[in-house]
């Protein structure tokens, strides 16, 4: 509840301060009949003295009172000589008495003041919300400082900064006075103190709670300068706030009209301490800080609290249970989850090879496309080079018989039972030559049935030293690419293409057939060079019988020329 009493000397009638209220069975209807009708979730009442007025909200809800009319602006010019704390003084006064002149300052309340918390809004806007007056800090109008006082008045420490500080946990934070609830919040919970701190607009109250579960001193906080979190609720103290003078002979403190102490926090603040979860397995007392635990590899998770037609254990000097005759069988079952999925994913993978090497001996070939000459290079472009290669290089491994016979073992290694369990026995089918021999599960419940019921035989399956799949599996690829031993003994690919820093690297089929091309491509270069020399032979012997052919030619003519002369 937001409320505010009246000063008596006020003499202020409630019943007039709403206007044309309601038409009610009463001559003179009061406000609470006006208010009460017009705002269904909120009620208004005063009290037995008529000096006082309570608003109250239903079901938790929020009240937020604010001007109808704002106040008249203030403004006032600072006389000669004037010192700035009496002129801020006259500015306060003035504004105090402009917040008095309206409607809701004759009530006696603040505007957009709530009986909830609102945590965007700065803490010093908040201060009348929050469930304790924060602690002045710096020096009061004479000059003295404030400082802190613990319950039998013995000073504790000074106050000397505007902004809050606290420690939780040995985690020490500094606010300013302008920060919003909101933000103090974050820096709590973001840091490493281990803890959360929450408002409840429900209940109006602040709860911070510690990360750690179970026993234990899990949250260890103070202020350390004013008293931001006394004055939230989270702590309980009868520190008090007072004033020294600067020789320190004279201390006052704050007190209210009946000359009583006033605190700086109030004491609604409560605990609620974390317990050890606690259970009791094989007749043994298990005690753990968290409701998760794992006792002989078993993982427990601990629901609510067991209690079985009032049956309680009893216990012997050593904390064993001497009562053991009730309680909650616990039945043992395998988790077969991750097995399951590592199946699933075997057979996604495995599906995956398949479809990678039937692409390779199934890839179109371009015969068109042969390999690139240098003077072809050098007049292509970078993009133009990459298709040309991508084009040539297409269906190199076309039909190849090494990879089908790969591709053929594997497909066979599925093929075998054990004392009639196979494929089929796991919900998983194995496709034929037209779907490649891929696999597929049809049924994850029977996958998940055989797992639980038959594991030995699941696993025999897969890891059978002599005769499972990936004993096979491994015996396939092994066969393919296994690059020790001596040549006609290593894998068939490496055999065929070699391995580097290996022997086989020059001792492989590929490798060979280059030798041999290379030989082929000596020995024709050198046939070539010898018929063209034969030729160039020929074709000189044959300019010079030419020319003498034409010097003959040429005396001839010149004798039958001189004869007819």
């Amino acid at each position: 509840d937001t409320t505010k009493y009246l000063s008596m000397a006020m003499q202020i009638n409630v019943n007039r301060l709403f206007e044309n209220p309601p038409t009610t069975t009463n001559a003179t209807p009061s406000a609470e009949d006006y208010y009460n009708i017009t705002n269904p979730q909120i009620t208004v009442s005063v009290n037995s003295a008529g000096d006082g007025i309570r608003f109250t909200a239903k079901d938790g809800s929020r009240v937020s009172l604010g001007y109808a009319t704002a106040p008249a602006t203030v403004s006032l010019t600072k006389n000669d000589g004037e010192s700035t704390e009496n002129y801020n003084n006259r500015v306060k006064q003035a504004e105090e008495d402009a917040h008095r002149a309206t409607g809701l300052g004759v009530l006696g309340f603040n505007d957009k003041q709530s009986n909830k918390v609102d945590i965007y809004s700065s803490i010093a806007d908040l201060e009348t919300q929050l469930k304790g007056s924060f602690v002045p800090y710096g020096t009061d109008t004479n000059g003295n400082q404030y400082v802190y006082y613990d319950a039998v008045y013995n000073q504790t420490r000074e106050l000397t900064s505007s902004n809050f500080s606290f420690i939780i946990n040995d985690v020490r934070f500094t606010i300013d006075k302008d920060e919003s609830l909101y933000s103090v919040m974050s820096k709590i919970n973001s840091s490493t103190a281990g803890v959360t701190l929450s408002y409840s607009e429900v209940t109006d109250k602040f709860t911070l709670t510690s990360k750690q579960q179970g026993m234990g001193e899990n949250i260890v906080m103070g202020d350390t300068n004013r008293n931001l979190l006394a004055a939230l609720g989270l702590q309980n103290t009868d520190i008090q706030v007072g004033t020294k003078d600067k020789t320190n002979s004279v201390v006052t403190f704050p007190v209210d009209n009946n000359n009583d102490l006033i605190p700086v926090s109030n004491d609604n603040a409560t605990t609620t301490y974390g317990q050890n979860a606690i259970a009791y397995i094989d007749g043994q007392k298990i005690e753990r800080a968290s409701n998760e635990f794992t006792v002989n590899g078993v993982a427990y998770s601990l629901k609510e609290l067991y209690a079985n037609n009032g049956w309680a254990p009893q216990t012997d000097n050593n904390g064993n249970v001497t009562n053991a005759t009730s309680g909650t069988a616990v039945t043992l079952a395998a988790d077969v989850t991750d097995l399951k999925e590592n199946i699933k994913n075997f057979v996604t993978d495995y599906n995956a090879l398949v479809d990678l090497l039937h692409g390779m001996t199934n890839e179109e070939a371009y015969s068109d496309y042969e390999p690139l000459t240098e003077e072809q290079r050098a007049a292509m472009s970078e993009s133009q080079i990459k298709l040309w290669e991508e084009k040539a290089k297409s269906g190199m491994l076309l039909n190849d018989s090494t990879v089908n016979k790969i591709l053929s073992s594997m497909r066979e290694a599925f093929l075998t039972t054990s004392d009639g369990f196979g494929l089929y026995s796991m919900g998983i089918t194995y496709g034929g030559w037209q779907e490649n021999g891929k696999l597929k599960i049809t049924d994850e419940a029977q996958l998940q049935s055989a797992l639980e019921a038959r594991p030995d035989q699941v696993r025999d399956f897969f890891t059978n030293a002599s005769k499972g799949v990936a004993t096979k599996l491994d015996t396939v690829i092994d066969n393919a690419v296994r690059t020790t031993g001596g040549e006609g003994y290593r894998g068939s690919l490496i055999e065929i293409a070699g391995w580097p820093s290996t022997l086989s690297e020059t001792e492989n089929t590929l490798y060979t057939q280059m030798l041999n091309h290379n030989k082929r491509i000596t020995a024709l270069k050198e046939q070539l060079e010898k018929e063209e020399s034969r030729l160039w032979t020929q074709f000189s012997a044959m300019e010079e019988a030419l020319s003498k052919l034409n010097e003959q030619n040429n005396l001839i003519t010149q004798y039958f020329g001189q004869k007819s002369s």
